[in-house]
């Protein structure tokens, strides 16, 4: 379990790094780590679901202290909680959907049906991680 966290925080970290440079610009990892650190403790303090709008503000105040453009940080920021909070919530969504009512049409992707239940292993984490690696590697291609 350890290690699972590990790699999400990790994969977390590298998806904010990929936002930032996909919008062009060179961020020092000092401000990444920065921007990252206070927004983790924003949803820790937020009384939203995952700090929504907290998060946000933080992470956004904390990059421009740090001499990111403002519609940079505002755009990489964005990103960022679209790759690692939205994306994974959407997908989870339509995988339930799936299958807890087969009879609902959903647009099937790349194996989807080979998904099964996760069973007893602490899956979120790890899978969050991996769905935040592949917007980051997305990111870095598409720029």
């Amino acid at each position: 379990p350890y290690l699972m966290a590990l790699s999400s925080q990790l994969a977390s970290v590298i998806t904010l790094a990929a936002a930032l440079f996909a919008l062009g610009y060179s961020p020092s990892i000092v401000s990444i780590l920065a921007a990252y650190t206070v927004g983790t403790a924003a949803v820790t303090l937020a009384p939203a679901f995952q700090g929504i709008g907290f998060v946000e503000v933080s992470m956004v105040l904390t990059l421009q202290q740090f001499g990111v453009p403002p519609d940079v940080a505002i755009s990489a920021t964005l990103l960022y909680r679209g790759g690692t909070i939205w994306l994974p919530l959407l997908l989870g969504t339509v995988w339930h959907a799936r299958r807890w009512m087969p009879s609902v049409e959903v647009p099937r992707l790349i194996g989807w049906t080979q998904l099964r239940s996760p069973g007893a292993i602490p899956v979120r984490y790890f899978s969050t991680g991996v769905m935040a690696v592949i917007v980051a590697v997305a990111l870095m291609f598409a720029s």
